[in-house]
């Protein structure tokens, strides 16, 4: 089955930061926007050499959460159109920008898109601060953690950078290391019905990834610091999926001897979510419209 599986304030909920126009920041040189096929399955927002960018059966509802760089829970004010129609993007940026950090808004391929949205689907959004529901996540003992979590050996960016240089000279781009006896993937995270697996990022892509399955805002108070690797096994509520599925695609069956996602992390991670409360950053969506025709 095929992934689908990319935070002294003073707590105002309701505070408007006004709507934001059109962006004018940075725009793909070429782009186009398709309905995807009904037929079609597969599901991926997916970066390559040479400035490429593109999107497979995404929702636009996704497609807004990836601009702007936070989970379902975080947008509010969506059409319901957008949640169930799909579109594919191909995309072309001038040069070949590089990839930044995991979540960082000023990775240039994040901007150009979202411009795109503003131009094409007539997005504006503005910004709130909520105080709601959070889970902290912390560590079970101070002296040790789970066994499926450990410091990872990889340097990701030498990895990246490697790639680029040989993209840009010509050559055939040097292959990751394949995935280790684990199955973790290098540099990323996979994730499907029921696991999780990544190494070579920092904690904060873990808390982002299980802030998508909790449904709420995780907040990072573990302390580690570095480049991690973890792998992660738990019983998939179908409720807990970040989007829905494809129409037509069908789910494993639910694993009856697998824990909970909160038991999980604690016995295979060595970590615990926390529930508090605590600020939320949402973006509110003002305007959004069916894309026009290429």
């Amino acid at each position: 089955m095929r992934s689908y599986l990319a935070v002294a304030a003073v707590i105002a909920a309701g505070i408007v930061a006004g709507a934001q126009a059109p962006a004018l920041g940075p725009t793909f040189e070429a782009a186009t926007i398709k309905p995807s096929d009904p037929g079609s399955q597969g599901q991926f927002f997916r970066r390559q050499p040479g400035g490429r960018f593109s999107t497979s059966n995404m929702p636009v509802r996704e497609l807004v959460r990836f601009a702007y760089g936070v989970q379902d829970f975080q947008l509010d004010g969506v059409p319901a159109w957008a949640s169930s129609e799909r579109y594919d993007v191909t995309a072309k940026a001038e040069g070949d920008p590089p990839p930044m950090p995991p979540g960082s808004e000023a990775d240039p391929m994040v901007l150009m898109f979202r411009s795109l949205l503003a131009e094409r689907f007539q997005l504006m959004v503005h910004r709130e601060t909520r105080e709601m529901p959070v889970y902290a996540l912390t560590r079970l003992r101070a002296d040790r953690l789970g066994p499926n979590l450990e410091p990872s050996t990889l340097d990701c960016q030498a990895i990246v950078t490697a790639a680029q240089a040989s993209a840009r000279a010509g050559g055939t781009p040097p292959q990751p290391p394949p995935p280790d006896d684990r199955g973790r993937p290098t540099c990323g995270i996979r994730g499907g019905f029921g696991m999780l697996a990544g190494n070579g990022f920092p904690i904060a892509q873990l808390v982002n990834t299980l802030a998508q399955l909790v449904r709420r805002t995780v907040i990072d108070r573990t302390g580690l610091t570095g480049p991690w690797a973890f792998d992660l096994k738990f019983a998939m509520d179908p409720n807990q999926m970040p989007f829905a599925p494809p129409p037509g695609a069908q789910l494993p069956p639910i694993d009856p001897d697998a824990p909970s996602i909160y038991t999980a992390v604690e016995e295979q991670l060595g970590l615990k979510l926390e529930s508090t409360r605590g600020p939320v950053d949402m973006v509110i969506v003002d305007r959004l419209e069916r894309p026009t025709p290429d």
